[in-house]
């Protein structure tokens, strides 16, 4: 999702509503779709362990696995850009099918253990992943957290930013040139909570790469945006 516009939120979306849950076979309950060794398109649902209770992604205690419609298995990850699924023997980077119930991942790499994040509809592409997240720490250590994957504070977002105002904001580089395929980290100054939370959007052009290029094509990216967006 683009900097200059409001978070994206499904209308539905209710932070203290269960996760998808159900049968591999279901369709409402797939929520990411990879591409096999064979070639072969497969979609993935969110499962809790069995035996164990559905969880709400309000909770930092759950833990779960993917399934596709073969019963195949996968550990999810995310580590900043990507969504990874991994069936024991392999990675497959995950892509988010739009419209599909709001989904957790929370085991990490590159990031610190204790992240959750919350992935939901994204913007129109380049956009390809969009998430809330929530980290038991302050906002310093959410910071430091999320400089280990790569990303540094942009403090020049501080001062043209102003959809999103009072708020820290960290990117990676993206592409050499253009800025192409950054990830945006959106964290509110103030938290009320023991807890640093925040958003982030992956597949933007970052403003502030390619002498110029990356701004010019992030604000179009942002006229996009909201030639698309249903709260225009």
């Amino acid at each position: 999702m683009p900097t200059d516009t409001k978070p994206f939120l499904p209308s539905n979306y209710n932070s203290s509503a269960k996760l998808t849950v159900g049968v591999p076979s279901s369709p409402q309950c797939m929520s990411f779709e990879i591409l096999s060794i064979s070639g072969e398109t497969r979609l993935l649902s969110a499962l809790d362990f069995p035996g164990q209770p559905t969880r709400t992604d309000a909770d930092q205690t759950f833990d779960q696995y993917f399934v596709d419609s073969q019963g195949q298995r996968y550990s999810a990850f995310f580590d900043g850009r990507n969504a990874i699924f991994n069936d024991g023997a392999a990675d497959f980077i995950g892509r988010w099918l739009l419209g599909t119930s709001a989904t957790a991942i929370q085991r990490t790499r590159r990031l610190p253990d204790g992240f959750t994040f919350t992935f939901m509809d994204h913007g129109p592409r380049p956009q390809r992943l969009h998430a809330v997240w929530r980290f038991p720490g302050s906002v310093e250590e959410a910071i430091a957290s999320w400089k280990l994957a790569g990303f540094s504070v942009s403090s020049v977002d501080r001062l043209w930013n102003r959809n999103h105002p009072s708020s820290i904001h960290l990117r990676t580089r993206g592409a050499l040139a253009t800025g192409a395929d950054s990830s945006h980290v959106v964290m509110p100054v103030t938290q009320t909570e023991n807890t640093a939370t925040g958003e982030i959007h992956v597949g933007e052009f970052n403003p502030l790469t390619g002498l110029g290029i990356g701004f010019v094509l992030h604000h179009l990216e942002g006229c996009t945006w909201k030639c698309h967006s249903p709260r225009r």
